[in-house]
C-alpha cells in the first residue's frame, strides 16, 4: 500500500538533530533527543514535578521547543505546570 511505503527524500542531513522530509506533498520535520538527552530531560521535570498535581508523570506535561538557527539546534523543555524552562542545547558542537 501506498500509504504504508514512505517515500522520503531527505532535505537537511544536519548533524544537530534534526531532519526535514517531503511525503506524500506535505513536509515533515523531526527533532530527536539523544539519550543522554532524554534522562536529563526526564531528571528535570521530575525535580519540576516536586510541587506539581501531575508529579511522578515522568516527560508527561513537558513541552518541547526545537528552534534550527543554521549553526546549531536551540533545544529547551518548559514544565507545563511550573512554567519552568530548561535549556538543554549543547553549545560547544556549535
Amino acid at each position: 500500500m501506498e500509504d504504508e511505503k514512505i517515500v522520503q527524500s531527505k532535505l537537511d542531513d544536519s548533524s544537530d538533530g534534526s531532519a526535514c522530509f517531503s511525503h506524500q506533498g506535505t513536509w515533515r520535520v523531526r527533532f530527536e533527543l539523544t539519550p543522554e538527552e532524554c534522562a536529563r530531560v526526564k531528571r528535570w521535570a521530575e525535580l519540576s514535578d516536586e510541587e506539581s498535581i501531575i508529579a511522578g508523570k515522568g516527560i508527561a506535561g513537558v513541552a518541547f521547543m526545537f528552534v534550527p538557527t543554521g549553526i546549531g539546534l536551540v533545544k529547551t523543555a518548559t514544565h507545563l505546570q511550573s512554567g519552568k524552562v530548561l535549556d538543554f542545547t549543547d553549545y560547544e558542537t556549535w
